[in-house]
């Protein structure tokens, strides 16, 4: 660990994590200063443990969290502090951690909890200048994909006849266009009358200049004509008389699935799962991946269900 000035006049320390090197800045012109707070780094960093880095999270957690997070803030630092003997923390290494991660050996969804809340400790740590490297700066959340499912027709004819009452009818009508289309829900918020052309929709495409286009069934048209015939005032030509606010939309629908008492696995997104199944189910794999606007036809083959009474069926064309 060295003590050094650069060319803007700051004191910064420098130190090797490995083979890398590391500068802290020291925020300071002063040589006296920086010669200080230079003592005090070294001695700091020699002798913090666990426990004192619990104590600070803790009282972060106290100020800025629920009383819930709280707990879990206590419970895995109590867990973690025991688990390396409440060691110094300039001993602790990124190894270290994942071998607390492997030793936990939880779920998914905890582990990425106890780790989020490491994470955010150690970081607390390196801002105090207790450690000259975050250990846990580089430690990973698990991958998660919670599946989407398709809806059945009495979960569409449900959540529709809720979104009719739910007090904005833009809602209604835009999760009745997605199930005819589709279309994503940004891409449905966001939609414009100038994208609309007779039977289908030019959707942007950030990948290159021209757009892909989504074709219209004679349900989405009807939807379309419904919105158009409103003539309630449009602000920059959008389709529901101004950008739709997408997490207003995605809070809607949620309060809906909880009212009806479908899982998690039910969402805004299972409008597009449940279209994309059904071209892919019924119609030519290419067709459905054109549909689909799939640029992979891996991608549209993941929707493709297979029973028993299609391949019998099959082997007796």
């Amino acid at each position: 660990m060295f003590l050094f000035k650069r060319a803007n006049g700051k004191y910064y320390v420098g130190f090797y994590s490995g083979k890398k090197r590391v500068n802290r800045s020291l925020k300071t012109s002063n040589k006296a200063i920086a010669n200080e707070r230079f003592r005090e780094f070294k001695t700091d960093n020699k002798t913090v443990r666990i426990s004192d880095m619990k104590r600070k999270a803790l009282e972060y957690a106290g100020i800025n969290t629920s009383t819930k997070t709280q707990s879990a803030y206590r419970n895995c630092l109590t867990r973690f502090e025991e688990y390396l003997a409440n060691d110094k923390l300039a001993n602790i290494s990124e190894t270290d951690i994942q071998n607390y991660i492997g030793f936990r050996n939880g779920n998914k969804y905890s582990m990425n909890i106890e780790i989020a809340i490491l994470k955010k400790a150690f970081k607390i740590a390196w801002d105090k200048k207790w450690i000259l490297d975050n250990p846990a700066k580089n430690i990973k959340k698990f991958s998660v994909k919670s599946p989407v499912k398709d809806f059945t027709p009495e979960q569409k004819e449900s959540i529709l006849a809720e979104l009719k009452q739910c007090g904005n009818i833009n809602y209604y009508y835009a999760f009745a266009l997605a199930l005819e289309t589709g279309m994503r829900k940004a891409e449905i918020c966001n939609l414009k009358w100038s994208q609309v052309k007779h039977d289908k929709i030019l959707i942007p495409n950030k990948m290159d200049d021209e757009p892909e286009n989504t074709y219209l069934n004679d349900a989405a048209m009807n939807i379309l004509d419904i919105l158009k015939q409103r003539k309630i005032k449009s602000f920059n030509n959008y389709v529901f008389g101004n950008k739709l606010n997408e997490r207003n939309l995605t809070r809607t629908f949620n309060r809906i699935r909880a009212k009806l008492g479908f899982d998690n696995s039910i969402r805004f997104h299972s409008t597009r799962h449940t279209a994309v199944t059904k071209w892919a189910n019924e119609l030519p794999l290419h067709i459905a991946q054109a549909l689909a606007r799939h640029r992979d036809i891996k991608t549209t083959m993941n929707y493709v269900h297979t029973n028993e009474q299609q391949l019998r069926e099959a082997v007796n064309k």
